[in-house]
């Protein structure tokens, strides 16, 4: 199940602050999406948008707090390049759950 975190209301601050190094238990991450649209001849945009996914119960370490962004990315020609507008920012948690694998980006409630 995938959800996308567009539009929706997720508060600045999470209602519990979490401290470096604190054992949690993750039910589900974020993993960034890019979507097109064509919008006439050699004219597309770029949303980039973070998508929420269900994990099994997994036992991990927060490793730090970030801010994140909704927004769209639009060609604005040859010299300039890709102009971002951001569109949406939430915070999330860093969560590293094995020394092998790359950390998760965690909704604070998403943490038990």
């Amino acid at each position: 199940m995938e959800k996308v975190l567009m539009n929706e209301k997720i508060p600045e601050e999470s209602p519990r602050r979490f401290d470096l190094g604190e054992k949690v238990v993750i039910s589900g991450c974020l993993r960034r999406g890019l979507r097109y649209e064509d919008r006439g001849y050699y004219r597309r945009t770029r949303l980039k948008e973070w998508k929420w996914r269900e994990i099994p119960d997994q036992v991990g370490i927060v490793i730090g707090e970030r801010t994140l962004r909704n927004g769209i990315s639009d060609w604005q020609g040859s010299e300039i390049g890709y102009d971002f507008c951001i569109e949406s920012t939430f915070r999330a948690l860093l969560v590293v759950t094995d020394m092998n694998r790359n950390p998760f980006y965690v909704l604070p409630e998403d943490v038990a």
